[in-house]
């Protein structure tokens, strides 16, 4: 007699929604064999029941059902690509220092890129401290806003690739990433929060902005920093509207 039994497969969400480079350095460590990089925020929608992280070093992917544990820990030094499922809908790091536990986190970072759909705003002060982030690249992704110290004190950050889509810009998002171009494109931007000593550019040396408003009620809020950078916190920065 043939039994046959039915087989059901857990259905693991596909890595293609954001990559994250990670560094692991080769400094000795006497707390513990490896280096620890962990995510402290990965939220995901009510639907779905667990998401995958491939970790880049051919360990294989990593089902979740739950948020809290999202640790790995690297034997060798070497760069590392992080791979994260679609279903999620932002994603942070810490920007701890080592720990008992070695944790470094949010330094060990040198690239971000997402191309999810799910994503909208990037968590507020999500990667801050990430001093050795180079590149951020959001094309082909739905990201349109950039919450507060989103990126502030990515010293290193000199690559803004796929930021056409940015919408608003809240306080301190870029403040003393001083590796910054000169010039920054944000063609659809409709609003910055800033004042004086919140500025999302403050620290930074951007000398030109250049904004496309579409719509008269875009171009009245974008006025105030036409002429002399406002209070984006720059001193002689210039606003050039491509209308």
């Amino acid at each position: 007699m043939n039994i046959t039994r039915k087989v059901t497969l857990r259905e693991a969400p596909p890595l293609v929604g954001t990559e994250i480079a990670v560094y692991v350095s080769g400094i000795p460590c006497d707390l513990s064999d490896g280096y620890t990089f962990g995510f402290t925020r990965i939220p995901k929608p009510a639907a779905s029941t667990h998401f995958t992280i491939e970790w880049g070093d051919g360990s294989g992917a990593t089902y979740y059902e739950t948020r809290t544990n999202l640790k790995h820990t690297y034997k060798r030094p070497g760069l590392y690509r992080i791979r994260i499922c679609d279903c999620v809908n932002n994603v942070a790091v810490s920007a701890s220092s080592a720990t008992i536990e070695n944790l470094v986190y949010a330094p060990m970072i040198r690239e971000f890129r997402t191309t999810s759909t799910q994503i909208i705003t990037l968590a507020r002060t999500g990667f801050s401290n990430a001093y050795n982030l180079e590149k951020l690249e959001l094309r082909g992704s739905s990201v349109r806003n950039l919450a507060a110290g989103t990126f502030m004190g990515c010293k290193a950050l000199k690559s803004l690739e796929g930021c056409a889509g940015i919408e608003r810009l809240f306080m301190t998002v870029f403040r003393d990433c001083i590796s910054l171009p000169e010039r920054v494109d944000l063609p659809n931007l409709i609003s910055i929060s800033a004042d004086a000593d919140k500025s999302p550019f403050l620290g930074t040396n951007i000398k030109e902005f250049h904004f496309a408003a579409k719509n008269e009620e875009t171009i009245k809020a974008l006025k105030f920093y036409q002429e002399t950078g406002g209070n984006l916190g720059l001193e002689g920065a210039v606003c050039v509207f491509d209308l």
